[in-house]
């Protein structure tokens, strides 16, 4: 009876350890379509959108990080945005191979001040890239302000593994998982989320890091890209209306010069 009875309470005490130990799955943030439940809900204060611009190739856009999946990832996928390039870096005796893509002005180091703000908050868009276009999971964000642009990747590594972001998707009580929809392919824009970021002056440059595919929806075909502005330009209603009057005008004129 004693045997059994102390197996018993060892059993309990392992099960309970197990559950105290057990890693909860992190919270699915659907932003695949405008109307997805995860379109505004709010990600320790960042607020992840829905998102189709086109077009978002070369010459409409000015991305700064490029990131695409190795073979030997397993569709996992993992960039920041530096100008360093050879992408090894030995940070606490762990390296670390980043997937970042060359050439240097589509992934580089960027200043906070350049990125485009929307209601006090910082806006950077996404546009992914997957087989069928289906979707992409966004495991890991963070942004980091630093005071200096960084030359050595055995520096940079060390400083993302010691320092505090400004922001972390997963730095509160909860973690997320953000699923992306991959609409039309590369050239055209998928997702944009805007972050709460208190400037620093002494920490002009921004470095995000941003991981695909730990959990969720891996990635399967090219490369991610992040951007903060575009030229391409939507008009509010008012400049459209007033666009439009402009363009009648000169036709109503050229045509007055027709028939003169």
């Amino acid at each position: 009876m004693r045997k059994t009875l102390i197996a018993a309470v060892a059993g309990l005490a392992v099960t309970a350890c197990l559950t105290a130990t057990a890693t909860p799955a992190p919270t699915v943030v659907d932003v695949t379509t405008a109307g997805a439940s995860g379109n505004g809900v709010d990600v320790n204060g960042a607020a992840f959108h829905y998102a189709n611009p086109q077009p978002t190739g070369t010459g409409f856009i000015d991305p700064f990080l490029r990131e695409q999946a190795k073979s030997t990832d397993n569709g996992v996928e993992f960039g920041v945005n530096t100008s360093i390039k050879g992408q090894i870096i030995d940070a606490a005796a762990q390296t670390v191979l980043y997937d970042n893509k060359d050439p240097v002005n589509y992934t580089h180091d960027q200043l906070l001040s350049e990125v485009a703000t929307v209601n006090g908050k910082y806006r950077f868009f996404l546009d992914a890239n997957q087989v069928g276009n289906g979707p992409i999971s966004l495991t890991t964000f963070k942004i980091f302000l630093s005071a200096t642009a960084f030359t050595d990747a055995a520096a940079l590594g060390n400083f993302l593994t010691s320092a505090t972001p400004a922001f972390n998707m997963n730095g509160g009580p909860h973690s997320y998982q953000v699923d992306i929809a991959s609409d039309s392919g590369s050239g055209s824009g998928d997702m944009y989320v805007d972050v709460p970021i208190t400037p620093d002056g002494t920490k002009p440059w921004m470095y995000m890091v941003a991981d695909f595919g730990q959990s969720g929806y891996i990635a399967n075909d090219g490369f991610e890209e992040w951007w903060t502005r575009s030229s391409v330009q939507t008009p509010d209603s008012a400049s459209a209306l007033g666009l439009l009057g402009i363009a009648l005008t000169g036709i109503e004129i050229f045509r007055r010069k027709i028939r003169a």
